[in-house]
């Protein structure tokens, strides 16, 4: 039944219970179809706190957006892009709008609480878990995170992901690599507090991350966000380096320091 028909009907009650006399069914009949009517229609009050932190979140987002940041542990790395196109995914909503006019609407806020959307996969009791580690998502990049691999979710194993212990982001190759750089990988789930480590085969702590921007195709890392002061940046990749922070890197290859 429609809840604008279960409001006609809420009337024809209103003068039944009238003429019968049954003040008290009376209002727990009121209370409990308006308490319906307003799940309905004052749904958007709630949505509207959703709309503020998402936002709110692609501010930070924007952050972020337009790089590439390098993962260095050993000698081994690996390269993120934080695609505007995987906004959307992580806000853990779902919305009428392709998935880059969501972030361009949520980033000029002009998002509306109409084209925020839930479904029985994405629902409000999961945006409001995964909304406020989003909005904290630079953390990933300027601080200690730990790199686990072949992590697993109920739906997919992730080959790579990052964790602060208390959000994960998934992480994943891109399937339309002809938009991206080669060899990249781009965000594909944001979870929380999901025991990312032992839910994957292994993880180490990253030595190095390293942050450089996409205007220049041919740009090198030019900024260190964050490193451990107790390891050295292999040789290896400092061909890959900005000349200015290759240099520094080889004069104080241990150091508390982030240069930029």
């Amino acid at each position: 039944m429609s809840y604008l028909r279960r409001g006609l009907n809420l009337h024809q009650n209103v003068r039944w219970h009238k003429a019968d006399g049954q003040q008290k069914t009376l209002e727990k009949e009121i209370i409990r179809e308006s308490s319906c009517l307003f799940s309905f229609f004052g749904g958007s009050m709630a949505d509207n706190k959703i709309r503020e932190q998402i936002v709110k979140a692609a501010y930070q987002y924007s952050l972020l957006a337009n790089k590439i940041y390098m993962y260095v542990c050993g000698e081994q790395y690996f390269e993120l892009l934080f695609a505007v196109g995987c906004f959307r995914h992580l806000t853990g909503v779902d919305s009428s709008l392709p998935a880059e006019d969501f972030y361009k609407n949520a980033l000029n806020k002009s998002l509306t609480d109409k084209q925020i959307q839930f479904t029985p996969r994405q629902t409000m009791k999961k945006a409001k878990k995964k909304l406020p580690c989003l909005i904290r998502l630079p953390e990933l990049t300027d601080s200690t995170v730990c790199i686990v691999r072949d992590m697993e979710t109920n739906t997919l194993v992730y080959k790579l992901g990052l964790t602060n212990l208390e959000f994960t982001l998934g992480v994943a190759q891109p399937t339309f690599i002809n938009k991206f750089p080669e060899n990249v990988y781009i965000p594909r789930s944001l979870r929380v507090k999901d025991k990312a480590i032992e839910n994957s085969d292994s993880g180490e702590f990253v030595d190095f991350i390293l942050e450089k921007n996409l205007d220049n195709i041919g740009a090198k890392y030019s900024k260190i966000t964050y490193r451990d002061k107790m390891k050295k940046f292999p040789d290896v990749l400092l061909p890959m380096l900005d000349e200015n922070i290759a240099d520094k890197v080889r004069i104080d290859s241990i150091g508390e320091k982030c240069y930029s």
